[in-house]
C-alpha cells in the first residue's frame, strides 16, 4: 500500500514521501517523471538514428536517387528522423508508465537489479 501514516503518500517510483498535491495520477512524483522522460528521449533518439539510418540506406542503395532530387530525399531522412524519434520517445515512455515497476528508482539508487 503507497499511503503512510504521515501527511503524505508514497511515490511508486522513487518510495520518497511527497505530498498528495506533487503525485501525479498514478503516484509519481516530478523528478521521476522528469527522469523517465529524459530516458525515453535518450532512447527516441537512438530509435530514430536508425530508423532513419536504415531508411537513407534503402534510399542509397534500393532507390538511387539522382543528383537534382539529393536534397530532397536528404530532407525525408531528416523528418523521418525527427517524427521517429518523438514517436519512439512517446511510445517508450508510455510503456514505462504502463510497467510502472513500484520502487524502480529506489533500486537504481541503491544499486538494486529492480527485478
Amino acid at each position: 500500500m503507497d499511503r503512510t501514516d504521515q501527511d503524505g503518500v508514497r511515490c511508486r517510483r522513487c518510495r520518497r514521501v511527497r505530498s498528495g498535491d506533487e503525485l501525479d495520477r498514478i503516484l509519481w512524483c516530478e523528478e521521476c517523471v522528469a527522469a523517465e522522460r529524459g530516458r525515453a528521449a535518450w532512447w527516441g533518439r537512438g530509435l530514430a538514428l536508425a530508423g532513419a539510418g536504415l531508411l537513407a540506406l534503402w534510399i542509397a542503395l534500393g532507390i538511387r536517387p539522382g543528383d537534382r532530387f539529393l536534397f530532397l530525399w536528404a530532407i525525408v531522412v531528416v523528418v523521418a528522423y525527427v517524427l521517429g524519434g518523438r514517436l519512439a520517445r512517446e511510445l517508450v515512455f508510455g510503456a514505462v508508465r504502463v510497467r510502472n515497476r513500484p520502487g524502480a528508482r529506489a533500486l537504481e539508487a541503491s544499486g538494486g537489479s529492480g527485478e
